[in-house]
């Protein structure tokens, strides 16, 4: 594909993106599996950095005096043009979005978007090939199937419903003798809690 320096700002937009998370995950079994799952593919992209080290497509000069041109050369001077198999710009945007699928359908959608978005701009910036982008992609829903996937969305209205289940089983049998009209509710709220377990 051809250089295009304005796409170096939706590329450089990733390292602010990647920490979606961190906003819209709650829940510590959520966070700490969210956290494995990102450090298991950087542990696999790292595997592969060392078993099969690549250079990036750019080129050695970034012509023009532009805004766009600056910034393509300022994510030069950043980022290496080393290790690229698999992109970990791409496998970090795409688990970010993942995530944020998991625990929101509509933030979960538009992050979805704009990590694809990312991936366009690493061949527009030329900082990867297209098999780079697949392989990030596949390594991020490899984590993400694995440890996020069936994890409960903390606050989802099952996990409330559950919680609300759980209390009216639990009113005590005693306080519905001692207050009349109360036994009839407290026998539909044992009703309601058996429904729940069964679920």
């Amino acid at each position: 594909m051809p250089l295009q320096p304005a796409w170096a700002l939706v590329y450089a937009s990733q390292w602010v993106f990647s920490f979606l998370p961190v906003f819209i995950v709650r829940g510590a079994p959520l966070r700490r599996r969210a956290v494995l799952a990102y450090l298991t593919m950087v542990s696999v992209a790292y595997a592969g950095f060392l078993l099969y080290p690549t250079v990036a497509p750019r080129p050695s000069q970034v012509a023009g005096d532009g805004f766009f041109a600056w910034s393509l050369r300022g994510v030069y001077g950043i980022d290496p043009p080393y290790n690229c198999f698999p992109s970990l710009h791409v496998a970090y945007s795409s688990l970010a979005a993942l995530v944020a699928y998991h625990v929101h359908r509509g933030v979960g959608r538009a992050a979805v978007l704009w990590a694809a978005i990312i991936s366009v701009s690493t061949l527009f910036t030329r900082q990867h090939y297209v098999v780079d982008i697949v392989a990030g992609v596949a390594i991020a829903y490899a984590a993400y199937a694995l440890l996020v996937r069936r994890a409960p969305r903390a606050g989802s209205s099952g996990h409330l419903r559950r919680a609300g289940c759980l209390r009216l089983g639990g009113l005590p049998h005693t306080l519905s003798r001692r207050v009349p009209g109360l036994e009839p509710r407290v026998r539909a709220g044992a009703r309601t809690a058996q429904r729940c377990s069964d679920d």
